[in-house]
């Protein structure tokens, strides 16, 4: 049981605690009343920092500082509508990441070029290794143009020198006639087939890559397009811009208001007590 002396020494220690002392401290104390209710509920989701959604808190209401219920449900609000606003920036940000992907920019790219179902690109078109394909190719017809390949052959000399992508697949070839090196140089014949092989083989590539290749060029403007929503996504995100827009502004005008008028109820008030108190004298 507490004795009447325990009793009057707690009491002497309460006078002693004057609370905090700093500016910083007062601040904090002069805040703890005020951080419960919406704000403290709103949990983060999934994917969410909730360190960074702690901090927005703590910034807005180190602004406004509300000094009673009302002025906190309208903080309250203030917060809301700005983390909507962030939710917003960044599930469009998710949204326009996702339309990147490569077979979505393949598809609008099918659209653009008004290719039909069955010539639809597919995300691997678009890979810098088929670009690299074709234009390998149409260097090769490059060199192989000025010559007819009936009864006019360049020399491997020239060809090695002159015209090393041809020259390259010309090797190449060798182990598809599983001939040796060697025996080749010497055979005139099997140069010839092997360039005419060459030449029908990029012919053809260029001719069933022409359209991937138009694509290709045009992947970065693509992208370019796709970092701005487009069609129903930029309909309902500018949409949902101006709601939050309008509660986030409607939310600082009411707490403008209501503070403006207290202010005037309270000086209405000092005044009436000032009046009265010179009337009694």
């Amino acid at each position: 049981m507490t004795t009447e002396a325990q009793i009057k020494a707690n009491q002497e220690n309460a006078k002693k605690s004057t609370g905090p002392t700093s500016i910083e401290g007062k601040k904090r104390s002069s805040m703890n009343a005020f951080t419960h209710g919406i704000l403290s509920n709103i949990k983060a989701l999934p994917g969410e920092d909730e360190n960074f959604m702690q901090n927005v808190r703590d910034d807005i209401l180190a602004t406004y500082q509300p000094q009673d219920a009302m002025e906190r449900c309208l903080v309250d609000r203030i917060y809301i509508a700005i983390i909507r606003q962030i939710r917003l920036c960044e599930a469009e940000a998710a949204k326009l990441k996702m339309s990147m992907r490569p077979e979505i920019l393949a598809e609008s790219l099918s659209q653009i070029l008004h290719h039909s179902t069955i010539r639809r690109f597919k995300a691997d078109d678009l890979s810098d290794e088929m670009e690299f394909n074709y234009q390998y190719y149409l260097a090769v017809t490059q060199e192989l143009e000025p010559y007819e390949l009936e009864d006019k052959l360049p020399s491997l000399s020239v060809i090695e020198t002159t015209m090393p992508k041809t020259f390259s697949l010309l090797k190449r070839k060798t182990k598809q006639f599983e001939v040796v090196w060697e025996s080749l140089r010497e055979d005139l014949n099997q140069v010839m087939k092997a360039l005419r092989e060459i030449k029908k083989e990029a012919g053809n590539h260029i001719a069933s890559t022409s359209s991937i290749h138009v694509a290709h060029s045009l992947l970065e403007d693509m992208r370019v397009i796709h970092r701005i929503p487009h069609g129903v996504d930029i309909t309902l995100m500018t949409r949902y811009q101006v709601q939050l827009d309008n509660d986030l502004y409607r939310a600082m005008n009411a707490l403008q208001k209501y503070r403006d008028n207290k202010a005037k109820l309270i000086e209405g008030e000092i005044v009436n007590d000032t009046e009265a108190a010179e009337v009694a004298a």
